[in-house]
């Protein structure tokens, strides 16, 4: 848990979190249908109604938000990297041979810190179009 203060409880501070835990841990947007999901979240908050807790829809849209406003944030911080921006490509597979892989970009903030990010996931089907 980072040691910034504990922001005070509210439906939006809630889904925020909800919506950053789903991204940070490759979640199922589906997770939120769960039955013992809903319970739990009801058990830890006691105020909270049926309504309060977003569907996979309402989830969906807002990680769909979330990514553009990472994106747009993102896009101006490479434009205004110092020098060039640096790609490398990770393939790799697990015990059961399922294939992962992924884009990153390196590159010098005008901080002069180094930085790296994971651009993109490839799905593996879109692999032979890559070379």
């Amino acid at each position: 848990m980072s040691s910034s203060p504990r922001p005070p409880f509210s439906v939006a501070v809630f889904k925020a979190a909800l919506v950053n835990w789903i991204v940070a841990d490759d979640q199922s947007i589906n997770v939120v249908e769960c039955p013992e999901f809903r319970h739990l979240v009801f058990t830890l908050r006691e105020s909270l109604s049926e309504k309060d807790i977003p569907h996979r829809t309402a989830i969906w849209n807002l990680v769909t938000l979330a990514w553009n406003r990472h994106f747009a944030e993102l896009k101006s911080e490479l434009e205004h990297t110092v020098g060039k921006i640096s790609l490398t490509i990770d393939l790799w597979d697990n015990k059961g041979m399922r294939a992962f892989s992924a884009v990153t970009a390196h590159y010098l903030q005008s901080s002069l810190s180094n930085t790296e990010v994971i651009t993109d996931r490839i799905p593996p089907s879109a692999w032979p179009t890559l070379w």
